[in-house]
């Protein structure tokens, strides 16, 4: 495709790629302060570089059909500015069903940054908190090692975006 430039989708994957080493080399690490809190604040920045890495491949594919979006679009911008531009991108299909099936890793690892950034609060009652001190959970069981694993979203979001470059430059 003539006007097909690259995102930074491959600097995003290879930040990623350091938290993961860097999670890796923690779980062995006994001595570590603060290990629970750093361990969370590690997985959060990974899933944060997957995410953005997969927003900067959305960018890709709309600047490859001259759709002008932000620099970190959702789906439903880009296919939402393609459907006012009257140029559907049948090409995004496949990331249309990733988000969709609820038990794909696209899908579980989107749902997750939502719950990273809009937290819900613990329910208790005010009584029972009142004569505690205020805690803050680093508990590193958030939910998201059972259900995906970061190392397996890695390589799927890599995959996925040699293979949109791949058909972007066939066009």
């Amino acid at each position: 495709m003539a006007r097909h430039r690259f995102g930074n989708s491959t600097q995003r994957l290879y930040f990623a790629s350091i938290y993961l080493e860097l999670l890796d080399s923690m779980g062995k690490d006994d001595d570590l302060l603060n290990k629970q809190a750093v361990i969370k604040a590690h997985r959060q920045s990974c899933i944060f570089q997957l995410v953005m890495g997969y927003q900067a491949l959305l960018w890709e594919v709309a600047t490859a059909y001259d759709i002008e979006v932000g620099s970190a679009p959702t789906l439903t911008e880009v296919t939402s500015a393609a459907s006012q531009m009257g140029r559907p991108i049948g090409d995004l299909a496949r990331m249309e069903r990733l988000e969709q099936d609820s038990n794909s890793w696209l899908a579980g690892l989107l749902s997750f940054w939502s719950e990273v950034l809009n937290p819900e609060p613990p329910q208790s009652s005010l009584a029972a908190d009142a004569g505690k001190k205020s805690e803050i959970n680093f508990s590193t069981n958030d939910g998201f090692d059972q259900t995906l694993q970061l190392h397996d979203c890695y390589e799927k979001l890599k995959l996925l975006v040699e293979d949109m470059r791949g058909v972007l430059e066939e066009w």
